[in-house]
């Protein structure tokens, strides 16, 4: 296998893992969307924050527990929270401690499901990650395009 043909490899690998980023990033928002389209706002209180820990018992981050009322009144406490790809994990990937007990904070919820939380921290949602997937996609998708660029040169130089 010539140099060349690496580098072509090399390239439509990247290309592939910019594709794999931008559907990602699409998926993450279009679900995103599905769940503020029937969300319902409420004031909620911080009233514990816990550890996460790896399989090794590592403080890995953070993530607080939060006590909200729905629209109906019904008590809420929740640590579960919605994430664009409709996953729900019970740990903030924040490596530092971003809330403190006695916090308010803004919940969105479902009522039909109001344990499945979203937090607005200041007027920007926390679990909104997509653009960052995507500005992956962008990084991956330049590397392909110059790595196929350079391994186009160097067949014609040969």
């Amino acid at each position: 296998m010539t140099k060349a043909t690496r580098k072509f490899i090399a390239g439509f690998i990247y290309l592939i893992l910019a594709s794999a980023c931008f559907l990602l990033m699409w998926k993450m928002s279009s679900n995103y969307d599905i769940f503020l389209k029937d969300a319902q706002s409420s004031q909620g209180k911080v009233i514990a924050v816990e550890d996460v820990r790896d399989e090794l018992n590592v403080i890995i981050g953070y993530h607080p527990v939060i006590e909200f009322q729905t629209d109906n009144g019904v008590r809420v406490i929740s640590k579960e929270y919605f994430v664009a790809d409709h996953l729900t994990f019970k740990a903030s990937r924040a490596r530092t401690q971003s809330y403190s007990v006695g916090d308010n904070v803004q919940v969105l919820y479902h009522a039909k499901n109001p344990q499945k939380i979203m937090l607005v921290n200041q007027g920007v949602l926390d679990t909104q990650q997509a653009p960052e997937i995507g500005l992956l996609g962008i990084v991956f998708l330049g590397c392909g395009i110059y790595t196929i660029g350079v391994a186009i040169r160097s067949r014609k130089n040969s």
